[in-house]
């Protein structure tokens, strides 16, 4: 069964590889190769994760094929099966981000236009997930990946912003959406403020903090002034006063 898959995957057939390797898994989950599997099943994931055409094999032989391009949805559910295979296992956590990575990738490019706006909202909820499974929790001691785990719930947490903010900012302003990119920066620099790691970010997200703020600060001012220049005085003191506050 290793072989067939090795075979297919040195063939360039890499999906029905990743087919094998599966099948590898479940039929022998006692097998001593196991982990080797499930990291080739993990890099070419992320190969099709960074574009790599999918190809389909003509039937009955095995090496006639027919590109058939990317497919991000089919790359998603690729690493959502690696996490089912092992939710705690060495390639899990990389592969629960991929998942967000994906859905990400399917709203970018030419294959942006056959995609639903729904992609934000599972993106934000891979990332949520794998945040909420692989954090480290006081009673918990140090895994062998660590270091790793940290970095990639932190990096987790702070795309989770961004999507949040890029929503804000499509067409007309979403101010919901803007208070949930500031809770979400403000909850990232909260939990990992001591990673001397994510002091970069750490910057990037106070700044984008200030950005949101200024934004909400300049659509009260205008809110206001426009009730000034009516003379509706008691609507123009009231968002004046919200502006006041907002900064």
């Amino acid at each position: 069964q290793m072989l067939i898959a090795e075979i297919y995957e040195k063939r360039g057939l890499e999906q029905y590889a990743f087919e094998e390797y599966q099948k590898l898994v479940d039929e022998h989950p006692k097998f001593d190769r196991n982990e080797e599997a499930l990291k080739r099943m993990y890099e070419i994931t992320s190969r099709f994760l960074d574009g790599q055409w999918f190809r389909w094999k003509l039937p009955y032989q095995d090496t006639v094929f027919i590109p058939v391009g990317p497919s991000m949805n089919r790359t998603s559910g690729m690493f959502n099966q690696i996490v089912t295979n092992a939710p705690y296992g060495t390639y899990a956590a990389q592969a629960q981000y991929g998942i967000g990575q994906a859905h990400e990738k399917r709203l970018s490019g030419f294959w942006g236009f056959f995609a639903s706006e729904s992609e934000y909202e599972k993106a934000a909820d891979a990332y949520q997930l794998l945040a909420d499974r692989y954090s480290r929790r006081p009673e918990d001691g140090d895994r062998p990946n660590q270091a790793i785990l940290d970095d990639i719930v932190a990096t987790a947490r702070f795309r989770m912003a961004n999507l949040y903010e890029i929503q804000a900012n499509e067409g007309i302003y979403d101010q919901s959406m803007a208070n949930r990119a500031i809770d979400a920066y403000m909850d990232f620099r909260f939990l990992h403020g001591k990673d001397p790691n994510q002091a970069k970010r750490m910057d990037e997200a106070a700044a984008r903090i200030k950005a949101m703020r200024m934004e909400r600060a300049r659509g009260l001012k205008a809110i206001a002034e426009y009730y000034e220049e009516r003379y509706k005085w008691v609507a123009a003191q009231k968002y004046y006063g919200r502006l006041v506050d907002a900064l």
